[in-house]
């Protein structure tokens, strides 16, 4: 005979496998395909932006990363081109900074000190890593090389992770990445992110760059 008691328990025991299986369809689809076309949208930007102005700043021709802030939090939009192969090789989550009118869909931009906003422009970024004192993350620090974001050194603007920016099968839950996960204008990834994009950057002898953007015009 099926009592109460066990027919709560089947249920339970039926939620989690559903729960189980989920979650591992999720990681394995996330990050796992990067679609070609996302590469086509932004091909030619990133050579122009290596062309131009990789060596008036001694950086890698190899590496490059790319930050759009036009692609919704929840979903990846930070990435590392690889000129060999021509495309993009990696993409993962990047919050933006709550300063402003930001919203959680869509953030504002300013390079004023203590706005706590993301910035746009081109960054050279730090091949060593330091360690938060305060918080105990790695990070990479980065030198701003435009009108909008050249207070980043100053501002502390720097590429690091946080346990509230995640990935993997949370990602399908509409959870958008601003302040609420540790960002005050710095680009916060998940942390297996954060430990892959530290691969390639420390993968060249010179300084990579990153762009940071807001769509592609």
């Amino acid at each position: 005979m099926i009592t109460i008691k066990n027919t709560l328990s089947l249920a339970t025991i039926a939620i989690m496998a559903a729960v189980m299986v989920f979650a591992s369809s999720c990681k394995k689809r996330h990050n796992t395909e990067i679609s070609p076309d996302l590469s086509d949208r932004y091909r030619s930007l990133v050579h122009k932006t290596l062309d131009t102005r990789a060596k008036n700043n001694n950086a890698s021709t190899r590496y490059m990363l790319l930050a759009d802030f036009s692609i919704p939090s929840n979903h990846d939009r930070f990435f590392v081109w690889d000129t060999e192969k021509n495309g993009i090789v990696y993409a993962t989550w990047c919050a933006h900074g709550l300063g402003g009118n930001s919203t959680d869909e869509k953030p504002e931009f300013s390079n004023r000190v203590g706005s706590n906003c993301s910035s746009l422009g081109l960054y050279v970024v730090d091949r060593s890593t330091g360690v938060s004192p305060r918080y105990g993350y790695t990070y990479h620090g980065m030198d701003g090389m435009d009108v909008t974001n050249s207070n980043a050194r100053v501002r502390q603007i720097i590429i690091h992770y946080w346990r509230s920016v995640t990935s993997d099968w949370e990602a399908q839950i509409s959870r958008p990445m601003r302040c609420d996960y540790r960002s005050a204008g710095c680009f916060t990834l998940p942390e297996p992110g954060f430990w892959k994009v530290d691969q390639y950057i420390k993968a060249d002898s010179k300084r990579m760059l990153l762009l940071a953007i807001n769509g592609v015009e």
